[in-house]
């Protein structure tokens, strides 16, 4: 044989040869293929939900937990044609079972409430008390009922807020309704947050510090949300995010001091050094009832704003109507209050009356030493 041919012969089992490996390779995969192909249709069936075929498949990421109610939300609003749902993982421990997280986050939240009553009732209150016009034990007991009034009316949407300033519903995060949900971190973070918040309002009341409760809670809930899932499962939209919280620090207390410059100059002007006439006696007492009546207005309405039973029932004119009435009675009620009440034990009417009644046994001294002398 030729050494021509020999060559000619070698590379035509060569190329035989290459063919047969890429064929031998493909058969491997195919061959490892289908198993999984049959384990998945092992695994794949299908359910009723509501009505609807649903297939369930294995758990990944993305994929909604079968016995979840944002599943049903999802069947009802989208309606989609092909339904795909899968039973939660376990990759955590379910959420249901930490029942003592909300036996112990209790007994947590009451010291959280304690201190909140140690320092945040103290800066609400301390203008009042410092200045004489209610006394410590009044104080006390008014502020401890305002602060639960207050938690009650309208603290939901506060709460919505804190919730808000994590991506819960991110399947990425804590893929809250979805078969890979990390909702029982996400209790053991916020319970991680409830305790550091008030551990430090305790700290801060025992060292005689005034600190804000809003911010000891949300820096226990970034870095709680931050050690669990990461950075970037924190939520910075500013409606309902911590974007919003963030620019509230900045604009509360620049608001504040506005409108608490703009009300001074008012009862400075119109009470204290009245520019308008009359006296600050006079005036005192003719001003509260109006004050009383206006503070009452914009409690009223900011109740019926932020309360869950009426802020989607009604619009903003319509709180602004019903907040009317609240404000006029508390007016009328303060005014008679000032009138029989307040005016009569004013330092200015009691104080002739006192030397009317110190000046009656002088009288009789005198009466009598004259008396003995004649």
């Amino acid at each position: 044989m030729s050494t021509r041919v020999k060559q000619r012969l070698d590379r035509v089992a060569g190329k035989w040869l290459a063919l047969a490996v890429v064929l031998a390779l493909v058969g491997i995969a195919v061959a490892q293929d289908a198993p999984a192909a049959s384990d998945t249709a092992a695994t794949t069936t299908t359910i009723t939900v509501d009505g609807v075929s649903v297939t369930e498949v294995q758990c990944e990421t993305g994929v909604y937990d079968c016995d979840n109610s944002n599943f049903y939300e999802y069947l009802a609003e989208e309606a989609p044609e092909n339904p795909q749902c899968a039973p939660y993982n376990n990759h955590f421990v379910n959420p249901t079972s930490l029942k003592w997280v909300v036996g112990v986050g209790a007994v947590i939240a009451m010291v959280m409430a304690y201190g909140i009553g140690s320092n945040d009732a103290a800066n609400s209150w301390g203008t009042s008390v410092g200045s004489g016009a209610i006394p410590l034990r009044w104080g006390c007991f008014v502020g401890g009922i305002m602060e639960w009034a207050g938690a009650v009316s309208i603290g939901y949407g506060v709460a919505k807020t804190i919730k808000g300033t994590a991506n819960i519903a991110s399947e990425d995060c804590f893929a809250c309704g979805y078969c890979n949900s990390a909702m029982s971190l996400y209790a053991i973070a916020m319970f991680a947050s409830l305790f550091s918040a008030a551990v430090f309002l305790l700290l801060a009341s025992t060292t005689w510090m005034p600190v804000s409760t809003t911010h000891a809670i949300i820096g226990g809930s970034v870095g709680a949300t931050w050690v669990a899932v990461g950075w970037g499962c924190l939520n910075w939209k500013m409606k309902g995010g911590l974007g919003g919280i963030v620019l509230s620090w900045v604009l509360s207390p620049v608001l504040s001091g506005v409108i608490a410059s703009i009300a001074y100059l008012i009862t400075y002007y119109t009470i204290i050094n009245p520019k308008l006439g009359g006296n600050p006696k006079r005036n005192a007492l003719i001003g509260s009832p109006f004050l009383y009546g206006a503070q009452s207005y914009v409690m009223l309405f900011l109740i019926l704003l932020k309360a869950p039973q009426t802020k989607k029932k009604y619009s903003l004119k319509e709180f602004a109507l019903f907040a009317i009435p609240a404000g006029v009675g508390v007016g009328i009620i303060s005014a008679l209050y000032v009138y029989f009440y307040v005016r009569r034990r004013m330092p200015s009417v009691r104080a002739p009356e006192t030397e009317d009644k110190n000046d009656v046994p002088e009288l009789e001294q005198d009466k009598t030493e004259k008396q003995m002398q004649m």
